[in-house]
């Protein structure tokens, strides 16, 4: 993680490439405050289960989650490593994935990468 050099000084930090503001660098302009319109690439963690896997664990995983995430000290430790933890619905995750998904396919044919 980048966040002990962060507040140590040792990297200065540009721009942050998240539609808004950290909230652990508020300081910091966006790319599109910066004049990079359209461009948020933000990283993320989730948890995914094979498909088939049946609505009852999906929901009970969900649930387990979702309480440990209005915890304090499981909040305050992933804020401390630069995370925002936000705990969404199984669709909202979907949903994310697939723009992304979308969005990376673009700038692949944009690009013109290629697998070798």
């Amino acid at each position: 993680m980048a966040i002990p050099f962060l507040r140590s000084e040792k990297l200065t930090v540009l721009a942050t490439s998240s539609a808004k503001r950290l909230n652990y660098l508020p300081e910091v302009a966006t790319l599109i405050e910066s004049g990079l319109v359209d461009f948020e690439v933000e990283p993320w963690q989730g948890i995914l289960a094979p498909t088939g896997t049946p609505n009852q664990i999906i929901e009970r995983i969900q649930f387990e989650v979702h309480a440990l995430l209005q915890l304090s000290a499981i909040r305050d430790r992933l804020k401390g490593m630069g995370s925002d933890p936000v705990g969404s619905s199984s669709a909202e995750f979907n949903r994310k994935i697939k723009i992304e998904l979308e969005q990376n396919q673009k700038l692949i044919h944009l690009l013109g990468l290629t697998l070798d």
